[in-house]
């Protein structure tokens, strides 16, 4: 039994069309988590940089004002929450089962100890936080650098059942048109 040309032409273009409308669903959900990983990515970049500005703001008061630590506190408690939201933000985002993300939420607990001796410092020179406040902030920037640049291949590369879709359908499309080649030639041989 064989197939009249017309309805080999109609299974073949049935089987184009769904290929192309599974592909436009794959590409079209692919297009909006990369979105969303940009979204993430800006926005880990944001509270990062926010963490940094909040800890220099609080060391700051704390050495213009020295010898007032009570006048201190008060002009930095804003740099003190903006500083504990932003520490909390970046915690919600970090996975801590992975590896770069815990380095960098061992850095935020290590900014704020040091935040915290900084708040108690009583006398003396605050100015020898600025070491140990600069190596953590450096090493907090490089950490997020670090997780930042695995996310951004993660979108340059899509996800992964998008890489598999694409191969698939390239497959499945390749053989309805051999098969549709191949029944079309026979047809024509007969």
């Amino acid at each position: 039994m064989t197939l009249p040309p017309i309805a080999i032409g109609a299974v073949v273009a049935a089987c184009i069309a769904a290929v192309l409308s599974f592909l436009g669903l794959v590409a079209s959900k692919e297009q909006k988590t990369s979105e969303f990983r940009q979204a993430w990515i800006d926005a880990v970049r944001e509270d990062v940089a926010k963490l940094v500005a909040s800890c220099f703001g609080i060391l700051d008061e704390f050495r213009t004002r020295s010898g007032e630590e009570s006048e201190a506190w008060k002009l930095a408690r804003t740099d003190f929450l903006e500083a504990n939201a932003t520490a909390t933000r970046l915690r919600l985002r970090l996975n801590p089962k992975e590896a770069p993300s815990q380095n960098v939420l061992d850095i935020i607990r290590e900014m704020e100890i040091t935040l915290n001796k900084i708040s108690h410092f009583e006398g003396g020179n605050p100015d020898a936080f600025v070491g140990p406040l600069s190596a953590l902030t450096e090493r907090l920037v490089m950490g997020t650098s670090e997780i930042l640049k695995a996310e951004w291949e993660r979108v340059k590369a899509g996800e992964p059942v998008f890489r598999v879709s694409k191969w698939v359908a390239l497959i499945v499309f390749a053989a309805v048109s051999i098969a549709a080649l191949t029944v079309s030639v026979q047809a024509t041989l007969l």
